[in-house]
């Protein structure tokens, strides 16, 4: 991938496969349309300059893709812009995280 590289998914994608971008650290942002009804696993995981999505439908339905696991591992995402706001993805998701943590036991050494 070419060194400071902004990607758009085609309309036709529907799925993005496991693994499509993962380790792309020439990878700043991607525009992924409305089309795209899930995010494959470790899909943007190690994308270390990633720090940007660009989402062409609502936060809503960001919230209703399917999003396999650690598909943002590792990332440095930090703003998902959607057509009706931008979400700050470390604290939504740190939140949304702390939120469906029923049972958390610490040990003191």
């Amino acid at each position: 991938m070419p060194e400071n590289t902004e990607f758009v998914i085609k309309d036709r994608i529907v799925s993005l496969s496991d693994y499509a971008f993962f380790g792309c650290s020439n990878l700043l942002s991607i525009t992924i349309l409305k089309s795209v009804t899930s995010i494959g696993m470790y899909e943007f995981a190690k994308c270390s300059n990633l720090t940007k999505i660009i989402y062409k439908g609502t936060k809503a339905e960001l919230g209703a893709l399917k999003k396999d696991y650690g598909w943002d591992l590792e990332s440095s995402l930090k703003e998902i812009y959607c057509t009706d706001g931008k979400i700050n993805f470390f604290f939504t998701s740190r939140i949304t995280f702390l939120s469906n943590l029923k049972n958390l036991k610490l040990a003191v050494r």
